[in-house]
């Protein structure tokens, strides 16, 4: 994606998303769980910083999770 401004709006509307209690984004973690990580290493600092504040999140979420199935996103190469 080359849109600096269309990265940053996904990883907002990600954490949006993940931020209300109904929905349960790590459900769906797996289809955009590489696309984060790919923002970790984007030239903007800004989106940097915010996949990194995402996945810090969705790492606590896991973290504190005491019935979730990781599924499709452990997987061993």
């Amino acid at each position: 994606m080359k849109n600096a401004y269309i990265r940053q709006l996904i990883v907002g509307w990600i954490t949006v998303l993940d931020a209300v209690p109904d929905i349960d984004m790590l459900v769906y973690l797996p289809q955009f769980l590489g696309g984060l990580f790919d923002m970790l290493s984007d030239q903007q600092k800004d989106i940097r910083q915010q996949a990194d504040f995402c996945l810090s999140e969705f790492l606590r979420e896991i973290q504190e999770s005491k019935h979730h199935v990781l599924g499709p996103m452990v997987t061993r190469a």
